[in-house]
């Protein structure tokens, strides 16, 4: 008996399902204790469909449906409740680490080195705001995935692999509009593996981009019949693409201190560039290393222009199978004086950084993160409840949310919120203006710092104050006629 429990616990796949509950509950473990941060968009937007509002009509959501859709899908299914909203986060981030996990396994059939990558990613990945759940890593999964099948079509170069990366493709792109970024850095590897024939390169380019824009059409079809064609094209194709970069209230550039936290974070990705160069790799393998740069690098420009740390999660997987190229390549490296000379020389700066950064987070920038579906917020909706009673209201500035906690909807649409970067697109402002002022709301509900510019004289006109929320905030009420 004894025999044949220790043959059942040699056994790889019983070693790797024990190593995988063992990432699972130390992950989950850092998650519950450190700060949720619940971004009220991820259950907002879905529960605004509940309640009878349209996508692109009634609500300006600036994403592609499929992550709205998706996690409607799921909170009709389970509740809509802050319980469910981490639980659906944490499937997701746990996903992450059981193919991050199996696909270091695949790619070099080391224990050893799956087993190191996928602990230093937990590692990091909380501290970098793992604690959160963004369309960006929504569809993480499926950016590994098309790593792992693409590694396939370097080995064998059948169409099928790249028919299923098309496939792949087009899920995300139905996820977040950003995941073209990581479809061109393919084609751009694709052009450079087939570079001696140029003509089925294209072909094979043209095979890669055939689903996803099938699937942008149909979606255009489908959206032209319920006559948003415009709107769809507007929020999902013109505005991430060709105005957002030009609004300066929303670029927002890395500082000085977190570029240093990401080069400790990103460091393997030119480090694994140099193994390209090497002798001693063999072809394959320089070919899935140059991919990796590529992908790595289209996933945090995805990112951009709004530079943000909960941004670069779609790329840490990613910057972490770098680490296991030059593992697996260490003594490649090794032939190198100069090269190995030059590890060492960048391996404490880079422990240095990465270990301050972690300790930072932990000690000093955790317990400081915000969160908005707090109790002290639900305190507050009902405050707002109990004083305005059946009567008529919108909510202004950062109250945004507020609609969701009170389990009121909005009686003024194209509802949206109330970013300038929003509320400067197509006339959206004055649009919103027009219908306040014909639905005749009585109570309007804000913070007097972010209230949007062109609504402050319409507000002095109209509107007088009438009481102060626990939290600063104010309710004013509509001025009685003449």
């Amino acid at each position: 008996m004894k025999k044949r429990i220790r043959i059942i616990f040699k056994s790889p796949q019983v070693s790797s399902i024990l190593f995988l509950l063992l990432f699972i509950v130390i992950h989950v473990s850092l998650l519950l204790n450190t700060t949720f941060i619940d971004w009220p968009e991820i259950i907002l937007f879905p529960w605004l469909m509940k309640q009878g509002l349209l996508l692109y009509k009634d609500i300006i959501v600036v994403h592609s449906p499929g992550s709205v859709y998706l996690s409607y899908l799921f909170f009709n299914l389970t509740g809509y409740t802050v319980f469910w909203y981490r639980v659906f986060a944490y499937t997701v981030i746990i996903t992450i680490d059981i193919l991050l996990y199996l696909l270091t396994l695949h790619l070099w059939k080391k224990r050893a080195i799956a087993v190191l990558i996928t602990a230093v990613y937990i590692f990091f990945q909380v501290p970098l705001q793992g604690n959160s759940i963004w369309q960006e890593l929504i569809f993480t999964p499926f950016m590994l995935l098309t790593y792992w099948v693409l590694g396939k079509y370097i080995q064998i170069q059948k169409l099928k692999y790249l028919f299923i990366v098309s496939l792949i493709f087009g899920l995300s792109l139905l996820i977040k509009q950003n995941a073209l970024y990581p479809l061109t850095g393919t084609a751009i590897f694709l052009l450079f593996l087939h570079f001696k024939h140029p003509l089925e390169a294209f072909r094979r380019i043209i095979l890669l981009i055939f689903i996803p824009a099938s699937l942008v059409v149909l979606l255009w079809f489908f959206y032209s019949s319920t006559g948003l064609q415009h709107e769809f094209v507007l929020w999902v194709i013109q505005y991430p693409f060709l105005l957002i970069g030009k609004e300066r209230s929303y670029v927002i550039l890395p500082s000085l201190m977190l570029s240093f936290k990401i080069a400790a974070i990103f460091a393997g990705i030119p480090i694994s560039f140099i193994l390209v160069f090497l002798k001693g790799i063999n072809k394959q393998e320089r070919y899935k290393i140059v991919f990796l740069i590529l992908f790595c690098f289209s996933l945090i420009m995805a990112g951009l222009p709004r530079w943000e740390e909960f941004r670069m999660q779609p790329s840490l997987p990613f910057a972490m199978l770098s680490l296991g190229f030059i593992i697996n390549n260490f003594y490649s490296l090794q032939e190198r004086k100069n090269i190995k000379y030059l590890l060492f020389i960048l391996i404490f700066p880079i422990l240095i950084f990465s270990l301050r950064y972690v300790y930072r987070f932990y000690r000093i920038e955790n317990p400081k993160m915000h969160q908005f579906l707090t109790e002290k917020n639900k305190i507050i909706a009902q405050e707002i409840n109990h004083y305005i009673g059946n009567g008529s209201f919108y909510l202004l500035g950062n109250y945004e949310y507020f609609y969701y906690l009170m389990n009121r909807k909005p009686e003024v649409v194209p509802w949206t919120q109330h970013f300038p970067w929003l509320m400067n697109v197509d006339n959206l402002e004055l649009k919103m203006l027009d219908q306040l002022n014909k639905a005749n709301i009585t109570y309007i509900v804000l913070t007097k710092s972010e209230i949007p510019k062109g609504f402050i004289p319409y507000l002095n006109q109209y509107y007088e104050f009438v009481y102060e929320l626990s939290d600063g905030g104010w309710i004013i009420k509509k001025k009685m006629g003449p």
